[in-house]
Order: C-alpha cells, then sequence, then structure tokens
C-alpha cells in the first residue's frame, strides 16, 4: 500500500486518507499536480471522478455541521 511522503498525511495510507478527507486529493490534483509523484499523481487521476463526488459530500456534511442543520441557500 502506498503512503503519503509529505504533509499532514505523511505515513497514511492513501485509503486513510481518502476515508478522511477526499477533498485532500481534489486540492492535491487542482494545485500541485505537476508535483506529485508518480503513484499518487496514478492514484488521483484513476479515481478523480470518485474522489470529486466524495469531495462533495465531505463538503456537505461540513456545512450542513457549520450551519448547525440549517439549510445554505448555496445547497
Amino acid at each position: 500500500m502506498e503512503t503519503f511522503r509529505f504533509g499532514k498525511y505523511k505515513g497514511l495510507t492513501y485509503e486513510e486518507v481518502r476515508k478522511k478527507s477526499p477533498s485532500y486529493f481534489t486540492w492535491l490534483w487542482f494545485n500541485i499536480k505537476e508535483k506529485l509523484d508518480k503513484p499518487l499523481y496514478d492514484y488521483t487521476q484513476k479515481n478523480l471522478k470518485d474522489l470529486k463526488k466524495e469531495a462533495n459530500i465531505e463538503h456537505a456534511k461540513f456545512m450542513y455541521d457549520y450551519c448547525n442543520g440549517e439549510v445554505s441557500v448555496e445547497y
């Protein structure tokens, strides 16, 4: 299993990070993809569609909790 070699998730597997924060992968992809090592680049590229969906769910949960269950105008 591949693990992160940098950042706040250093030492965790890709799957562990995906469960905690799928939006981390999308952030990496859209901000520093040219700097990713080959295994992380390949994993993110292969799973990008699902990672985007998972990141949107993560964001929606955050907004729900942040707004104390109130429906936000954007959502």
